[in-house]
């Protein structure tokens, strides 16, 4: 018999191998999500991310030590004032190259912009509907911990448009197929992080993933772009395996 007849079966005995060893609980669950924390050991950083570091560690009256770089992005600024100009600041109409600078202090997230060399250095003032947004998602998580707010930390907070009125979470019963616009929110304590998604001013927050429930947590989480800049997820839990884009939550099938 022809050996090549085999390679198919026992390409699915190793798939299903694979799986299997993904089914037993873990005493621990993982982190929701891979929060990379890129300090100056792992890679270099720009000096006008230290130049914002030492801003906000004034601003706040922190030691600069307190004051963590959580992500350096390269920008594009629609003007001189890197878009953030006030209504009566004159903001000469050119683009302006820089980065976007997210710090972390005190359990809260904040966001600097600036030029290519940090002679501009601006904070992002987050406006009061993201404030409210974030508040009630950390009053969310400690109602469900039965914690302090206080003790719960902001990690992350994403502008998403959602896919649909649930917010893109897998839901029970019926959900509106219209994009809401809304927050991905990554809060962490102990170790551990949430995901929440919420709509604009907070009024509706969901958990992507059910607190306290092991069995959903991800047990291993896959990402890929594409050339187009699309990307696309894969969950396993204990239970199941599920794909979707990375802006939504994949709905996690059980395994046969």
């Amino acid at each position: 018999m022809n050996k090549s007849a085999y390679r198919p079966l026992t390409f699915l005995c190793l798939a299903g191998m694979l799986l299997a060893a993904c089914r037993p609980a873990i005493p621990t669950p993982l982190p929701l999500t891979a929060i990379p924390l890129p300090t100056a050991e792992d890679k270099d950083i720009p000096p006008v991310a230290l130049a914002a570091q030492a801003a906000l560690a004034q601003k706040l009256g922190l030691l600069i030590e307190n004051v963590a770089i959580q992500n350096v992005e390269p920008a594009l600024w629609s003007d001189s004032c890197l878009g953030l100009g006030a209504a009566d600041e004159m903001c000469a109409q050119v683009l302006t190259s820089g980065y976007l600078v997210t710090l972390l202090a005190e359990g809260q997230i904040y966001e600097y912009r600036t030029d290519l060399d940090g002679t501009i250095v601006r904070p992002v003032v987050a406006d009061e509907e993201t404030r409210a947004a974030v508040a009630a998602v950390q009053q969310a998580l400690a109602d469900l911990l039965t914690i302090d707010p206080a003790s719960i930390t902001v990690v992350s907070v994403d502008s998403v448009d959602w896919p649909d009125a649930c917010l893109g979470v897998p839901t029970p019963g019926a959900c509106a197929q219209v994009i809401t616009p809304g927050y991905r929110i990554i809060l962490s304590v102990s170790g551990q992080s949430y995901e929440f998604h919420t709509n604009l001013d907070g009024s509706l927050v969901i958990p992507a993933y059910a607190v306290g429930d092991q069995s959903r947590q991800p047990i291993i989480k896959l990402t890929s772009t594409d050339a187009q800049g699309d990307c696309e997820q894969i969950v396993v839990t204990g239970t199941g395996v599920g794909v979707s884009p990375c802006d939504n939550t994949p709905e996690v099938k059980s395994f046969p």
